[in-house]
This record gives C-alpha cells, sequence and structure tokens, in this order.
C-alpha cells in the first residue's frame, strides 16, 4: 500500500484519518480539513435559529498565548505616575461636578423657599371678625379656611 493510495487528491483529509504521508504535517493536515470543511455543501438553518452564528472552529482556550515581555523598571514606574494623575484628574472632575450638584440644589432650594414666601405676600386675605359665622358656615367654607 503507498501514500498514494491512502491519499486520494479529491478525498477530503481529515484529523482522525490515519495518513502515513510524512509530508504531511498536522497543520497542513489541519488546514486542509478547514478549508475542506468551508467550501463544502451549506449546512442547514441551526437549531437555535441563530443563523448569523458561524460555526465554531477553535476554542478560546486553544488559541495561542504569548508570554508577555518583561518592562523595564522605568517604564513601570512612568506607567503608574501616569495612572496615578489620571485618577487623580477624574476624581477632580467628580468633584466639580458633585460641587455643581450641590450648588445647584441650594438655588432650588432657595427659589422655592421665595416663591412660597411672594405667594403669602401676594395673597388677599380677609380677616374674620365675628367668630360666630365660623360656626354657621357650611362644610366647604371651613375647608377653604386658613389659620395664621
Amino acid at each position: 500500500m503507498t501514500s498514494e493510495e491512502l491519499t486520494k487528491p479529491d478525498d477530503p483529509v481529515t484529523p482522525g484519518s490515519t495518513t502515513t504521508d510524512p509530508t504531511m504535517s498536522a497543520a497542513s493536515v489541519f488546514e486542509t480539513y478547514k478549508s475542506e470543511s468551508a467550501t463544502s455543501q451549506p449546512k442547514g438553518k441551526p437549531k437555535s435559529g441563530r443563523t448569523w452564528k458561524t460555526e465554531q472552529r477553535k476554542r478560546f482556550s486553544d488559541l495561542k498565548k504569548d508570554k508577555p515581555l518583561r518592562t523595564s523598571w522605568r517604564w513601570k514606574m512612568e506607567e503608574k505616575a501616569r495612572l496615578k494623575s489620571l485618577k487623580a484628574y477624574e476624581n477632580e472632575l467628580k468633584e466639580n461636578k458633585q460641587r455643581e450638584n450641590e450648588e445647584l440644589k441650594q438655588r432650588r432650594i432657595a427659589k422655592q423657599k421665595r416663591k412660597e414666601e411672594n405667594m403669602k405676600k401676594s395673597e388677599v386675605v380677609q380677616v374674620i371678625k365675628n367668630t360666630a359665622k365660623i360656626k354657621r358656615m357650611k362644610k366647604k367654607q371651613l375647608k377653604q379656611i386658613e389659620k395664621r
């Protein structure tokens, strides 16, 4: 049995197949399998109904992770100082916003107080001198009376 009989050019090469061809590495087998599965017949509608989702080729954990290169002490200190100044600026912005909100709140309260005082000043008041009238009043009239 020769290697030509095992792998025909028109047959798709799968990772699980047993080939004894030493020229084909695992990466090239995977690439051919990947390209074959991408160009094969389209699959039907997924059971989940999410047609926009693509078929998962590789797991996230399979991705190659590079070791981070070591950074110099000076670069680390510069980065630390930059982050510290950024935090200080952020805190300053927060404090300014909080101060502005507090000022707005104080102005709103003062405006409300002035409005109430002006309403009291502008009211037309009729003093009831004869208290016997109160006893003769109906319920609606009694509800309108305010004592000051």
